[in-house]
């Protein structure tokens, strides 16, 4: 095969196209769930969601409550652990399994009550049973504990810096467990890319 002299290879830049996009799963008819409805916007989903921390997480050393009721940091949770969940509909707490986990790192978080240390749009359920992202929490909401009393919120303090995250995805229909003893949503979502 002959060449022509004047063959030139250009080169051509690949263009790429890549969009992220969460994707949220949850279903529920339960009026205890209605709130995180709230949630379900596109502002929220598109990473970074007009908050500082992305990707509803908690630091490392946050204590999750097992189903048979003793505490692991959130970093030594493995895949197949049990925790505990509570169901609202039924009132009652159930074991569930832990079937993936995220690790990533976030620019900033909140230290919630001096202890929780969890990102902004982390949801956290009031002990009124509406969910609110971390970051709209305020002094004197009252946080659901595990003992069931709640716990009213005193300080919400914004910590700078990058920082590893974790969060945990749940087998069963009921995703939240205790982070601290405060229930937090799972919130599993999927990242699509085009």
């Amino acid at each position: 095969m002959r060449r022509s002299k004047n063959f030139k290879v250009r080169y051509k830049r690949p263009t790429i196209s890549k969009r992220q996009m969460k994707v949220n799963f949850f279903l529920s008819d339960s009026r205890f769930f209605d709130s995180l409805d709230t949630l379900l916007v596109g502002s929220v989903f598109a990473y970074g969601g007009g908050s500082t921390a992305e990707g509803n997480c908690l630091l490392p050393d946050t204590f999750i409550l097992l189903s048979d009721k003793s505490e692991k940091k959130i970093q030594d949770i493995e895949i197949g652990d049990m925790v505990l969940s509570y169901d609202p509909i039924s009132g009652k707490y159930l074991e569930n399994k832990v079937i993936s986990i995220d690790r990533k790192f976030v620019q900033g978080y909140l230290r919630i009550n001096k202890t929780l240390k969890i990102t902004h749009d982390h949801p956290l359920s009031l002990s009124s049973g509406i969910w609110k992202e971390a970051g709209e929490i305020v002094v004197g909401d009252s946080l659901y504990t595990y003992d069931g009393k709640g716990n009213t919120v005193t300080s919400v303090e914004e910590i700078s810096g990058r920082q590893v995250v974790f969060n945990l995805h749940l087998e069963k229909q009921c995703k939240s467990y205790f982070a601290d003893s405060y229930l937090v949503h799972d919130y599993y979502t999927k990242k699509l890319e085009e």
